[in-house]
């Protein structure tokens, strides 16, 4: 590595959940350059049957991908969002082909993707419920929102006298808190405040271990 570079850890985390649901992916990079950007990005469009990108995706003297593509002539659905994290993400289409474009940092492109993007594919594959599956839970401790967008929180699992609790994880970093992650719970847009112990809908991970046991009235692992 040198001075001014990071790892592609993005590239790794999206090609991840692709494949555990079933979709094969190629992955390049690109400088912030709008040739090498166009040449990437005309090649892999020509290549795969969906395009996500990673990366320039808001309004700085870097942030080139929104205008590549309107140069390359494709149909802008949407591009910025009222979402936290994950505001920068964008979506059209480019020859019949589904393009998502996904923000650089790692909290914003995780929630984009499984937000925006993975819904899209999903339907794409035919799935009968798109996105990540959702269970009621009882909110541990008061969540704060925001009055201009939807905001997701990580939380993680706990039973607690036969009934399931999510308690919110947001801890001194947003790595921190996605790396302690099982699922996102999910405060509307215009909600200030989730308080205590009201029951909120969560977005499950994969594989999260509380959830392989159900618990009886009384306590018990079952």
């Amino acid at each position: 590595m040198k001075a001014g570079q990071v790892f592609a850890s993005n590239l790794a985390t999206i090609a991840a959940w692709c494949t555990h649901y079933g979709m094969p992916t190629s992955g390049t990079m690109a400088a912030d350059d709008p040739v090498a950007l166009t040449a990437a990005l005309l090649d892999a469009l020509a290549k795969n049957d969906a395009v996500i990108t990673s990366g320039g995706a808001w309004s700085g003297e870097h942030d080139l991908v929104a205008g590549t593509l309107a140069g390359l002539g494709w149909r802008k659905v949407y591009h910025r969002v009222r979402l936290g994290p994950g505001k920068g993400a964008g979506f059209g289409i480019w020859q019949g082909k589904p393009v998502f474009i996904l923000p650089g940092g790692p909290a914003s492109n995780q929630m984009a993707f499984l937000q925006l993007a993975l819904p899209g594919l999903h339907r794409l594959m035919g799935r009968p419920y798109p996105g990540l599956p959702v269970r009621p839970a009882r909110l541990a401790t008061a969540i704060s929102g925001q009055r201009d967008w939807t905001q997701f929180v990580e939380g993680r699992f706990e039973w607690h006298d036969g009934e399931l609790w999510v308690v919110p994880v947001q801890g001194p970093s947003r790595l921190r808190s996605m790396a302690n992650c099982e699922g996102y719970i999910k405060i509307p847009e215009g909600t200030e405040t989730l308080d205590a112990g009201a029951l909120v809908f969560v977005q499950v991970l994969p594989d999260v271990p509380a959830l392989h046991l159900t618990r009886s009235p009384a306590g018990d692992k079952v």
